[in-house]
């Protein structure tokens, strides 16, 4: 009786060891994918700040290297760019308010990262 509780105890131990190790392969494959996923979302903003891409009215969609050559390299990913101009105020012409998403796979999980900030034009 002893051996047989002595079993299930190696064995329950021996399932958690497994879902752990499990767990670890998933956030050792999610770090870089999220590193290149804040990469893409800060480079985005600086290329709208620098006039490199079109800074428009809507959501603009770029899913691969054609579109925006940053995406090269970065098979799967998708960054979308909602851009919204602000009403005029007496201290600030030409304010945006641009959220940059990025949607990336990290192994097989499918993840999204957003940034949001304001930007000045012209």
């Amino acid at each position: 009786m002893e051996a047989l509780v002595a079993v299930a105890v190696i064995g329950v131990a021996l399932l958690f060891l497994v879902a752990l190790l499990a767990h670890e392969a998933r956030l050792a494959a999610r770090a870089p994918a999220q590193r290149a996923a804040e990469q893409l979302l800060e480079l985005a903003i600086e290329e709208l700040r620098a006039d490199i891409l079109p800074l428009k009215e809507g959501e603009t969609i770029y899913a691969d290297g054609a579109e925006w050559p940053a995406l090269v390299g970065h098979g799967g990913t998708v960054v979308w760019i909602d851009a919204m101009q602000l009403p005029e105020l007496d201290y600030a012409h030409n304010l945006w308010e641009v959220t940059v998403k990025v949607r990336y796979r990290a192994g097989r999980d499918l993840l999204t990262r957003s940034l949001t900030t304001r930007i000045w034009t012209g």
